[in-house]
């Protein structure tokens, strides 16, 4: 998740690689990678707390079937409170 300018600034970051052929081979966390290097960051520990990559439809389908099974008693999604200092 990016807050505050982090938003705009991936954007942008992600903007100028597009328009360099040599960063079309790069994957997107290089580009976070860069962009952490050139302004400071914060991170938060997800150890422990449920998380899925989505990058195909078929990736998609199993998390919304994973938070379906959820009973409605549990908190599907993690909020700013219960990441501590995030």
């Amino acid at each position: 998740t990016f807050r505050g300018r982090g938003g705009p600034a991936f954007r942008a970051a992600l903007e100028s690689a597009m328009r360099d052929p040599a960063a079309l081979e790069r994957w997107y966390l290089s580009v976070i990678h860069d962009l952490a290097a050139a302004q400071p960051v914060q991170v938060c520990l997800i150890e422990g707390l449920w998380w899925a990559e989505t990058d195909t439809p078929t990736d998609l389908a199993e998390v919304r079937a994973h938070f379906a099974r959820l009973s409605n008693d549990t908190a599907p999604f993690v909020t700013p409170s219960s990441l501590g200092e995030c």
